[in-house]
């Protein structure tokens, strides 16, 4: 028979059974029917509020009762602590996320497994997420998303640095400091969940983000952090994403099929710059988008002085934006193209200026009257 468990209401001290509660569970207090939540105690950690919750789990504002601080716990479904290659897994992956120190990453300060849950206590970063951002304003500023754009990406080269592939950038993953500072959470957790996922035969992720390699179940890199993150710029400026659907299959079908899209269809107020770089991120290919996070983060910093600059200005609209969507070999090819044209067309031109000439000069000699010859006697 399992120990009862109890613990007193806090507002009016009376004791309440919370044997086989789930943790932080709602209950209604006999005495004073005041809702309540119990089993708000996780080992060292003690739960205040419910700061999200999803697919993987629950994600607590709490306090280290230790170490006297407030954290973000994030407590994932018992399915996953029932599996202990899961938990194996999940503990390797936390270990090197532990190990990144990057004002542009969320710091875990600790993990494991402990009362039937797995567990991942984080620096608190509560100011808000990407995805709020959007859901109030629709459309951030090109200049505030492109310094958002700066960040993250800086956070995911120092995942990479560290062997990470992040695997699921998104707006929900991307976190506001009091400061201002943006930060990426949840590195090495995807790779985790899309394992489990490729068991049943599903993909894991937000189909709105996701690259052309996981839709095509072929290996992923950093360049799929790139697509991921251009998308989510993509859809922070314009206010919608790159691709749209009735549901999550065409959606995903699109991203693998449909024409290259070009964020100035949707946003034409954007610098050339700010097209060019996420409209590069977007190429089906990986070998078209940037190599490298040093070249993103140099075209991002580009496009957000470019914008700068022209608000600046007065927000003098530039001329008609020309929409940029080739990858850089198709656009020195084309313009090889160009020079040869013009080359053949002034040669043309040239070569016929001479033979105008050459019949004038023609023309002259036949109008002069003749001279006669004395006849000989």
């Amino acid at each position: 028979m399992p120990e009862i468990q109890t613990e007193s209401c806090p507002a009016c001290g009376s004791l309440l059974d919370v044997t086989g509660a789930q943790i932080f569970a709602e209950r209604t207090c006999p005495i004073c029917a005041k809702a309540i939540h119990v089993r708000r105690n996780f080992g060292q950690y003690e739960m205040l509020n419910i700061l999200g919750q999803g697919g993987q789990g629950v994600v607590y504002r709490a306090v280290d009762k230790t170490l006297n601080r407030f954290v973000a716990l994030k407590l994932l479904c018992t399915e996953y602590s029932s599996d202990p290659e899961f938990v194996s897994m999940f503990e390797s992956e936390a270990r090197v996320t532990a190990s990144i120190n990057h004002p542009n990453v969320v710091k875990v300060y600790s993990f494991g497994a402990d009362d039937g849950h797995v567990f991942l206590a984080m620096e608190l970063v509560a100011n808000g997420t990407l995805d709020g951002l959007m859901e109030k304003i629709v459309r951030v500023p090109e200049v505030r998303a492109l310094q958002i754009g700066i960040e993250i990406a800086k956070g995911l080269k120092a995942g990479f640095e560290r062997g990470l592939v992040h695997r699921d950038v998104k707006p929900g993953n991307i976190l506001f400091a009091e400061d201002g500072t943006t930060k990426i959470v949840d590195f090495g957790l995807a790779i985790l969940f899309e394992q489990q996922a490729q068991a049943t035969g599903e993909i894991w992720g937000t189909p709105y983000y996701l690259s052309p390699e996981r839709l095509n179940r072929v290996s992923e890199d950093f360049r799929s952090d790139i697509y991921s993150l251009g998308a989510t710029l993509f859809h922070a400026i314009s206010g919608r994403p790159p691709f749209e659907a009735q549901d999550a299959s065409h959606v995903a079908l699109k991203h693998l099929r449909a024409q290259a899209v070009s964020i100035q269809a949707w946003a034409p107020h954007v610098c050339n710059a700010t097209a060019y770089a996420i409209n590069r991120t977007l190429l089906k290919n990986p070998d078209d988008r940037q190599q490298s996070y040093d070249e993103f983060i140099e075209q991002l910093q580009f496009a957000r002085d470019e914008a700068l600059a022209r608000m600046r200005a007065g927000g003098k609209a530039q001329q008609k934006a020309r929409v940029v969507i080739d990858a850089p070999k198709s656009q020195q090819g084309l313009s090889w193209f160009t020079v040869a044209i013009l080359i053949m067309l002034l040669a043309g031109l040239v070569a016929a200026g001479m033979l105008i000439m050459k019949l004038s000069k023609a023309a002259n000699e036949d109008s002069k009257p003749a001279i006669e010859k004395p006849v000989g006697r």
